[in-house]
């Protein structure tokens, strides 16, 4: 299973791959239902290729599907329609039917426009979702508690997982230092700093009360959880950093991880669901579980999951039949219930060696928590590398750094306001 079958929007024939014949049965059924034809034109830039026959007057394309980034610069060339005014699905939009992403909506929805949505209808959205996996086989062997009932009983917060992981890091050569080479409780990377704060509800940009982006990193509760957080990732202890990997044996220090984990020297992974989805983890023997991030405190309302800014999205070109594209992509969302989205649980859960329906409730979890970060999704706010230039200081100092690039951040808010 490669990455590229996540990209895929239809099917022309079955081929015994769980999401392969899940696409055909929903193209096969759509089709015959309203009497149409699904043709899927693949693109290594989709919106490079939209944007030429959109700016021509062409309505070669229905639907365009690119990288969540990419939305918001044809929303700024006025070449996407607003998905609000696109019939039928806004009208399950403003119903809250779960199979478009409530959240999304939610989080990038600006001054009552939104130029792209997400759901069932695609699934690279799903597997860019950020997860922690654990090693089933350690914690057995530590005689440890599997972490599924701290998130049931609304108790797995930072506290519970730094105090967790950190008494599991074991010098296995012996040679006096905690690197590489070792077991460690928690692995991630420079990102998963940022990752961690999103999942305690907050966002570097949110929307304000006037339906405008602004920059939320001052707000007093984002700077109490960067306060809280920040020491647990650069205190050399609590979490071995991916990018402090010498010499790495794999193609990077990202997949890199990936060996570890599967070699049984991480009790728990701070990753993107991709990891399970695609089969990086196919030969790993020992079974492994899979669990929301982390909330701040038990008193934080729900688990947060963050989506990371290359999740796949959905525009309408403005030079479509509005009514006839909204109809058919209605109707897809839809029909994806019962077809796409069982075959990406199926193909999530059976990769592993054995099924575990604990970690089937715990999908339902991530999936149906999402947080979207304008801050990531967008670069030109200038916000996106705040987290990983922090840690890569080694200090964590984040208010120092937020004050150096406040006047730079609200400047680019500002002009982005502007032109959307």
């Amino acid at each position: 299973m490669t990455t590229q079958v996540f990209y895929m929007f239809a099917s022309e024939e079955e081929n015994g791959e769980l999401i392969n014949d899940a696409l055909y049965k929903r193209t096969v059924t759509i089709e015959e239902r309203y009497n149409v034809k699904i043709n899927q034109i693949p693109s290594d830039g989709p919106a490079q290729a939209a944007r030429r026959t959109i700016r021509a007057g062409d309505d070669n394309y229905n639907l365009i599907e690119e990288l969540g980034w990419a939305g918001f610069f044809l929303a700024n060339e006025g070449l996407v329609a607003n998905m609000y005014e696109v019939p039928y699905v806004s009208d399950a939009m403003a119903e809250n039917k779960p199979w478009w992403d409530g959240a999304l909506a939610r989080d990038m929805t600006i001054n009552g426009k939104l130029y792209f949505n997400a759901g069932d209808i695609v699934m690279y959205d799903d597997i860019l979702v950020y997860v922690i996996l654990f090693n089933k086989g350690l914690f057995a062997d530590n005689d440890l508690e599997y972490p599924y009932k701290y998130v049931h009983d609304g108790t797995w917060t930072y506290d519970k997982m730094f105090a967790l992981t950190r008494g599991l890091n074991k010098d296995i050569n012996g040679d006096g230092v905690l690197d590489q080479y070792d077991q460690w409780g928690i692995m991630g990377e420079y990102h998963s700093s940022g990752r961690l704060f999103q999942s305690s509800g907050q966002t570097s940009i949110a929307i304000g009360g006037d339906g405008y982006p602004y920059f939320a990193l001052e707000d007093p509760r984002a700077i109490d959880v960067i306060n809280k957080l920040m020491p647990y990732i650069v205190d050399g202890e609590s979490m071995f950093l991916a990018e402090n990997i010498k010499n790495p044996q794999s193609e990077s220090v990202y997949s890199e991880m990936a060996v570890y984990f599967q070699e049984d020297r991480l009790f728990m992974w701070l990753a993107t669901l991709g990891n399970v989805t695609r089969g990086n983890l196919r030969a790993m023997e020992t079974d492994f579980g899979i669990i929301p991030t982390p909330k701040y405190s038990e008193s934080q309302d729900k688990y947060y999951t963050f989506v990371e800014m290359s999740a796949s999205m959905l525009s309408v070109p403005v030079t479509a039949d509005i009514d006839f594209t909204g109809h058919i992509a209605e109707a897809l969302a839809y029909e994806s219930v019962s077809t796409l989205t069982p075959a990406f649980y199926d193909l999530t859960l059976l990769t592993k060696t054995a099924r575990d329906d604990e970690s089937e409730a715990m999908l339902d979890i991530i999936f149906n928590n999402k947080i979207y970060d304008l801050g990531t999704f967008n670069t030109n706010f200038l916000v996106h590398d705040i987290f990983p230039t922090a840690v890569s200081t080694r200090n964590g100092d984040m208010v120092a750094l937020i004050e150096s690039r406040r006047d730079a951040i609200n400047a680019a808010i500002d002009k982005f306001n502007q032109d959307y």
